[in-house]
């Protein structure tokens, strides 16, 4: 009777995920003809009453329609992505990646406080997970540029079961290397050699070629200094003076800029 009872749950679980995932679908539609629709979010407390219990299984369902969403938004589309985030954290507190995604995707739409507080969420209430307090470390190092708490945030990385040995070496050398660029670009090596998800993979290895690229603008404009005897005061004379056919596209969809003293930035850097 039990083997019976478990197969109705888990088939009315599907049905309740199906009805989400439908409706989320039908008001997707709307809100490309009529963008003022707001998106359709249940409460959390509301998809708990009616899983039968199965609040992980739920939690796993939402959560790959979650991601399937934002595959298909730009980063200037993530404003909705918190919100969902919260509503599986809100069927399963225990499950650790939603809260390493949050914290690692979220400020690519200028929303690293909310990625700070989901973050530390999953510090409190989810199971150990060591990209938690390391994507929340990247948070506090490059988008709110606060060495202090990044260097916190690495040793609890480093110091969490699982934590990958390059991690480890990351968190222990932090804030002892004079280029500071080269940190940051370690970091986001550490991210795509150990990261298992393909979203962070890419998001390191596009932060990795937005490095690599300034450091190549950087060298170009040592070239122009060889040849006119000063640094470019735009990065356009680099082109004007032939040393570039064109200024490299960023991967990030960030512009690079100088100040006319060789040293080419993003709004990473400023």
């Amino acid at each position: 009777m039990s083997y019976y009872k478990n197969i109705a749950r888990i088939g009315f679980s599907i049905l309740v995920f199906a009805g989400i995932v439908g409706s989320q679908f039908y008001f997707d539609a709307i809100k490309s003809r009529q963008p003022r629709v707001p998106l359709l979010l249940i409460p959390a407390p509301v998809m708990r009453s009616a899983d039968l219990g199965l609040h992980s299984a739920t939690a796993a369902f939402f959560w790959v329609g979650v991601i399937q969403r934002f595959v298909t938004l730009s980063a200037d589309r993530l404003n909705g992505l918190a919100a969902h985030i919260r509503i599986v954290n809100g069927l399963d507190p225990k499950f650790s990646y939603p809260y390493a995604f949050a914290a690692l995707v979220l400020p690519a739409g200028d929303h690293a406080d909310e990625a700070v507080q989901i973050a530390k969420a999953g510090l409190e209430h989810a199971d150990p997970d060591w990209q938690i307090p390391y994507y929340l470390a990247v948070d506090y190092h490059i988008y709110l540029k606060d060495r202090k708490n990044a260097a916190i945030y690495m040793n609890i990385a480093a110091s969490t079961p699982g934590a990958p040995a390059n991690v480890k070496y990351v968190a222990a050398t932090y804030g002892n290397r004079q280029d500071l660029r080269e940190q940051t670009r370690a970091i986001w090596v550490s991210i795509y050699e150990n990261s298992k998800d393909e979203i962070a993979q890419q998001q390191a290895e596009a932060h990795i070629k937005h490095i690599d690229i300034l450091d190549f603008l950087e060298k170009a404009a040592k070239l122009f200094k060889e040849r006119t005897g000063q640094y470019p005061k735009t990065l356009d004379e680099l082109v004007t003076q032939k040393i570039l056919k064109a200024i490299p596209s960023d991967p990030l969809g960030l512009p690079y800029d100088t100040k006319g003293d060789g040293k080419v930035f993003s709004k990473f850097e400023q």
